[in-house]
């Protein structure tokens, strides 16, 4: 079969080779046509035999086939090319570990899977990829897990104890805030006191002394890319928050994790606990299952899922629901949300008639009519629950008030609410009073002694026995093998676990559908103190 002559030529060759073939072919059509038109027979032939030389030249130049195909034949064409990875993949699958091995079966393999085939710099190109990649292998060690514990609550202030802590401000020193590429502030995730790490648990790559603290751009979808920053000199206190740094998942998840704020109030910072990192005293760092089996009988009956006054119904009478003004004061605070939103809220009812017609007629005209009237419920609402101190308990009667507010602007029991246009599509939406209340034991439960002690004492006992972890057999934790999601534990399996954070709601994190996000550096970028070369990776389940 013939070569494809083009695929070793420089684009421009090809070029000069098509007007030069173009200068002898298009005199040569004419004279064809001439001589049809003239009944030339002499003419005639001598075209005729003509063209039966171009036609096989051209095919010798690959003239006569599509210019996709040329970049098809040409090795150099990335948008054609086969990946890597699948390349790699097969090796693999196929037990060649080894450069050398590859260079020898390359051609075998391709074949065997239907591959395209290799040119020569690419086999050797690749080839040396398997081979940096086994090294990587030999050289990697895992170290064993070391799990990040929040700290005991009743005893400590949250807001200043702890060398290490998860969420709050990070206390950076002299170092700059670290900001995305277009220049817009981070937020805190954790920071982490190296000296205060079990010493003979973590990589012999590991510095010693100062801190690690982690960032992520809350307000971009996905969270990434994330930072790591380190800090020689971490005893200087918090470090101001940046006047430009936004509220916490401002943007389209603005609402939706954090519950019952305005704009004006949304808390900048994750709720801060310091927290003790915990050796993991397992044999095998890769034994997860044994990991969890030690985890467990140390912290026993840890909670799954997230935090809710729901739990309570039952064990703390009255505490199932609303029972502190913080709680009233947060769905006031939402029906400013949607009273400053009610363009908004206007356009997307006006597309929900044109989409679906009289169905949501009556949601539009009620927008257009009764905007005062909602106007003076929102007012009534907050000059009714912001006079009252936010940790003082709601009283049967109060309770009752609230409800029938609630029933204005969400069904309830079968009633009609009457202004629930006005606060449907808001950002600010409750769904329930209970996320107004989950929100209000998230806020006392992380909060300052006042708000802490004003808990039930039962409350406060499960919290301190039952959410030292984020959730049963799931962790923070620095090193180990990692919770995996997804893929990202087996596509970084020889890079260290440099920190994982759960979905924990007592920080206000969710991480996809209750997932994980998960910092990884390679055996290079942590000897090298490259904290620049750190990937962050988030999973959800």
């Amino acid at each position: 079969m013939p070569r494809d002559c083009r695929s070793d030529r420089h684009p421009m060759q090809r070029i000069l080779i098509k007007l030069f073939f173009a200068a002898v072919a298009v005199p040569t059509i004419a004279a064809a046509f001439y001589a049809k038109a003239t009944d030339d027979a002499q003419m005639q032939t001598t075209v005729a035999f003509g063209l039966l030389l171009l036609l096989p030249i051209a095919a010798f130049l690959g003239l006569l086939r599509p210019e996709s195909d040329t970049a098809d034949a040409d090795g150099d064409a990335s948008s054609q090319a086969t990946p890597d990875e699948v390349y790699l993949s097969h090796a693999e699958a196929s037990n060649i570990l080894t450069g050398a091995q590859f260079k020898a079966e390359a051609a075998r393999l391709c074949k065997d899977s239907g591959l395209k085939p290799l040119k020569r710099k690419d086999i050797k190109r690749l080839a040396n990829v398997i081979d940096e990649i086994q090294a990587k292998v030999k050289a990697f060690h895992r170290s064993a897990e070391i799990t990040l514990v929040r700290s005991a609550r009743s005893t400590i202030d949250l807001a200043t104890e702890g060398t290490s802590w998860l969420g709050g401000a990070p206390a950076l020193g002299d170092t700059p805030w670290p900001r995305t590429a277009d220049g817009k502030p981070l937020h805190h995730l954790a920071q982490v006191d190296l000296a205060s790490l079990p010493q003979d648990a973590v990589p012999a790559q590991m510095p010693r002394t100062g801190a690690l603290s982690f960032f992520v751009p809350t307000t971009a979808d996905p969270m990434l890319p994330a930072k790591v920053v380190y800090i020689a000199d971490s005893t200087t206190g918090p470090s101001p928050l940046p006047d430009d740094l936004p509220p916490l998942y401002a943007g389209e998840r603005w609402g939706h994790h954090i519950k019952g704020h305005t704009r004006q109030t949304a808390p900048r910072v994750f709720p801060r606990w310091p927290i003790v990192p915990l050796a993991t005293p397992v044999p095998d760092p890769h034994d997860a299952a044994m990991a969890n089996a030690y985890l467990t009988m140390k912290f026993p009956d840890q909670e799954t899922g997230a935090i809710s006054t729901a739990k309570y119904a039952k064990s703390v009478p009255g505490f199932g629901g609303a029972f502190f003004w913080d709680t009233a004061q947060r769905f006031a605070n939402s029906l400013q949300v949607a009273l400053i939103a009610y363009d908004q809220i206007l356009t997307v009812t006006q597309q929900r008639v044109a989409d679906y017609g009289e169905r949501y007629q009556n949601d539009l005209d009620t927008l257009i009519d009764r905007k005062e009237d909602f106007a003076g419920i929102v007012d009534e609402i907050t000059g009714w629950a912001l006079e009252q101190d936010a940790w003082d308990r709601l009283q049967g009667t109060d309770i009752a008030q609230l409800q029938h507010y609630f029933g204005l602007i969400r069904p309830m029991q079968g009633q009609v609410a009457p202004f629930q246009p006005f606060y449907r599509y808001s950002p600010g939406e409750l769904h329930s009073l209970g996320d107004a209340a989950d929100a209000t034991l998230i806020a006392a439960a992380t909060g300052d002694f006042q708000a802490y002690h004003n808990l039930p004492a039962a409350v406060r006992d499960d919290i301190e026995a039952h959410w030292r972890l984020p959730a049963n057999n799931r962790r923070h934790q620095m090193f180990g093998l990692g919770t995996a999601v997804q893929t990202a534990v087996d596509e970084h399996a020889h890079d260290h676990l440099l920190l994982q954070l759960q979905s924990d709601s007592l920080h206000y994190w969710m991480w996809g559908d209750a997932g994980v996000i998960q910092f990884w550096i390679s055996d290079a970028a942590l000897a090298a103190g490259d904290w620049d070369s750190v990937e962050a990776t988030i999973e959800g389940r």
